[in-house]
């Protein structure tokens, strides 16, 4: 979608527990991923981007999710 659309892609685990993440499955999907052809950098070939983890933005979620429970929106 980002490509038809003109947007930005990143590749984002949704970790539950960072902490306990085994770098060798991860290291497996982003290598699965570059197979399929996929590329979150916006340049085909250049994987120089980082992959994102959920839990860096856990803060920003929860407060997002009050504010939109207090807005009446959720």
């Amino acid at each position: 979608m980002a490509r038809d659309y003109g947007g930005v892609c990143h590749l984002r685990f949704d970790d539950t527990n960072p902490e306990k993440e085994e770098m060798e499955y991860v290291n497996t999907i982003i290598d699965s991923v570059k197979w399929l052809g996929f590329d979150w950098n916006g340049s085909q070939g250049n994987y120089s981007a980082p992959a994102y983890q959920a839990s860096d933005y856990f803060d920003f979620m929860y407060r997002a999710a009050e504010h939109l429970i207090e807005a009446g929106h959720a």
